[in-house]
């Protein structure tokens, strides 16, 4: 599997520091939020998956920060999941 995934969300206040920027340990958090999203394109959420004895693990993770995200953005977060055999 080689397809781009791409998930669209929302920067709350929550996410923000008080300068008014994404407190760069979020960023994990939306990969999270975007991964989830992609097993429900597959067809199931990631508990079904696990219940069926399906497992997803996370082996590495690359952040490119291509600029401040704020208060309120909406932002995409891509994912290129890849076959590991």
């Amino acid at each position: 599997m080689s397809a781009v995934f791409i998930h669209r969300l929302r920067v709350t206040y929550a996410d923000c520091t008080l300068g008014n920027h994404v407190y760069y340990g979020r960023y994990l958090d939306f990969l999270e939020a975007t991964r989830g999203e992609f097993f429900r394109q597959l067809g199931r959420t990631f508990l079904q998956w696990q219940e069926a004895g399906v497992i997803f693990p996370v082996l590495e993770v690359q952040v490119r920060y291509r600029g401040a995200a704020r208060y309120d953005d909406e932002i995409a977060v891509e994912i290129w999941p890849i076959l590991m055999e």
